[in-house]
């Protein structure tokens, strides 16, 4: 391999290690890292075999099924109030797969490269951790300078529970990759894994708990698949002490308002606002049920800018409705999640099938990744935003490198 090439590799590496992290500076970084590691990874001697894998995808079940989605959530850009914003968010949504695809090809033959791409990772989330706590705990300047609002003298509020959800996603991976580790790294592996969680608590992100929660449930479906004897009854009941650990301290924790009526959730568990943006989302899906009313746009929709009773100023949708499934059903019909359900339950399918076959530990992470982004997607952020769906993508992509190098469960 010559230098040049070898160079170019270790750029696409780095900057793929690094793409998610830097998020929390700004979107620009985001941006800038995954553009400069995939036009690293995109030259000519590798490109050619990259087109060919990507052509065999295309006509594989999973790719099939994938192309049949994007063209199912096209005809809502018809009826959408802002035709060109629902068409670019939906071809963005698919470009990030192939994206996504393309870190796969480039880091599943190379365990150097691999390495490499871990280790930026583990670095870059440290030091981010590092940033967002010192911002939160004790001084939010610098934050605040780094976003263009240096006039910003109030504290953080909510600005850690993106870097909170983060957790669900890389946690699995981070276990992963320390495995075959020196104990420095692996040390180090651990320390961002355990960083993520202390963001979590201070960020008080209930969204990511619910996370954590899907990965393990995900988890426990993949070990009593492969494992239905008393290994599995172990993680059955540790997985219910925590459950009901979380629960306890939802119900002591969460304040409820004392006339916020009846609704079909307990309001110590889901909140009435959001219970709220639910239910009015569910009362849109009526107006377009078969191909939705427009993708990335149900906040704009009649009575969406209202705001919700007792509460100070949250709209009956703020942006989006805080729930992947309701999103999807709304903005692209029936029809659009019944083929969105069906692409991710026949991937999940495979993942469980290739586990229990193999016992490859990256196919549990992935699984467990899956999880945490399903489930944690049920309450906070917007299924069409770019970063979650990229943190996603790109998390699963690197997870699934690990693939062929076989490491079973003893």
């Amino acid at each position: 391999m010559n230098r040049e090439l070898l160079n170019h590799q270790k750029i696409f590496a780095v900057f793929t290690g690094i793409c998610i992290p830097v998020f929390f500076f700004g979107k620009a970084f985001i941006a800038v890292a995954i553009g400069a590691g995939v036009l690293a990874l995109l030259i000519k001697p590798r490109r050619l075999r990259l087109t060919e894998s990507a052509g065999v995808f295309s006509y594989a079940p999973l790719g099939l099924l994938l192309i049949a989605v994007f063209v199912a959530w096209l005809p809502n850009v018809a009826v959408s109030p802002e035709p060109w914003k629902s068409f670019t968010t939906v071809s963005r949504s698919f470009a990030l797969v192939f994206l996504a695809f393309l870190i796969w090809c480039g880091l599943r033959d190379d365990g150097e490269l691999r390495r490499l791409c871990l280790r930026s990772l583990v670095l870059a989330l440290i030091l981010t951790i590092a940033f967002a706590l010192f911002s939160k705990l004790v001084h939010s300047g610098f934050y605040w300078v780094i976003h263009h609002e240096p006039w910003q003298a109030t504290e953080m509020k909510t600005e850690l529970k993106p870097l909170a959800a983060l957790a669900p996603l890389a946690i699995p991976l981070l276990l992963l990759s320390s495995r075959d580790e020196t104990p420095v790294w692996r040390l180090a592996a651990y320390s961002a894994a355990i960083g993520l969680l202390a963001v979590i608590i201070v960020a008080s992100s209930r969204a990511s708990v619910a996370g954590l929660l899907g990965c393990m449930v995900f988890a426990l479906i993949a070990v009593t698949f492969r494992h239905p004897g008393w290994k599995s009854m172990i993680a059955s009941a540790g997985f219910a002490g925590v459950t009901g650990a979380v629960f306890m301290w939802l119900k002591s924790t969460r304040a409820i308002p004392p006339q916020a009526g009846e609704w079909p959730f307990p309001l110590w568990l889901i909140d009435y606002p959001r219970q709220a943006t639910w239910q009015f989302t569910i009362d849109q899906v009526a107006r377009f049920p078969w191909f939705g009313s427009g993708v990335n746009t149900i906040n704009l929709v009649r009575g969406a800018n209202e705001v919700i009773p007792l509460t100070n100023d949250t709209h009956f949708i703020p942006s989006h409705p805080h729930n992947w499934a309701l999103e999807i059903l709304a903005e692209t019909g029936a029809i659009g999640l019944i083929l969105f359900v069906g692409l991710v339950g026949t991937a999940l399918f495979h993942l469980f099938k290739r586990y229990r076959q193999s016992g490859d530990l990256a196919y549990i992470s992935v699984i467990a990744i899956s999880g945490g982004y399903l489930i944690s997607g049920l309450f906070n952020f917007s299924f069409w935003a770019a970063w979650w769906q990229l943190a996603f993508l790109v998390f699963s992509a690197m997870t699934l490198a690990y693939a062929s190098t076989r490491r079973p469960l003893p």
